[in-house]
């Protein structure tokens, strides 16, 4: 999955394009206040939350302005380990990488150090690390790959004709 959108030379774009405006897509502040910090979490929930529909025009732009490298360029680094916590396994958790499951998202602790666990970044038949740190580039494209989804666009025109009398 390399993220790459593909150019068909001789054919318009099938794509549509979209804005990202950044004082709706970002948290307030986001791109005024030179003092205040925002973490990976907070951008994030505002995104996937608050405005879900800057989500798919943020990824989209990331993918077409990364070039040839598609999702390399915003993957974590290939070398990126985290040595996650030993901890209860919470009630939404499994085996596999996914977000918390929550009632309202206000209440997920959507951070890193929450949601990745122990060999959640392995595939059946890889060996695992033996002092139990995750890959975050393999961990990502797990969860990517859980939350995959398609959104596309279908060209054509319907038309509806009436014959006759009903």
């Amino acid at each position: 999955m390399d993220g790459i959108l593909v150019d068909h030379p001789g054919q318009e774009s099938l794509q549509t394009p979209c804005f990202v405006p950044f004082k709706v897509c970002f948290p307030q502040g986001f791109l005024t206040d030179r003092t205040a910090t925002f973490s990976a979490e907070e951008i994030f929930s505002h995104i996937a939350f608050s405005e879900p529909e800057c989500g798919d025009c943020i990824i989209s732009a990331l993918v077409t302005a990364s070039g040839e490298r598609g999702l390399d360029a915003f993957l974590p680094r290939s070398d990126q380990v985290l040595q996650p916590e030993i901890r209860q396994r919470q009630r939404w958790e499994r085996s596999e990488p996914m977000l918390p499951l929550v009632d309202r998202w206000q209440l997920g602790n959507f951070s890193v150090y929450n949601v990745v666990r122990p060999d959640q970044d392995q595939w059946d038949g890889a060996e695992r690390e033996v002092d139990g740190s995750v890959n975050l580039r393999q961990w990502s494209i797990k969860l990517l790959s859980r939350y995959a989804y398609v959104v596309g666009e279908f060209m054509a025109v319907f038309r509806i004709c009436y014959t006759g009398s009903s």
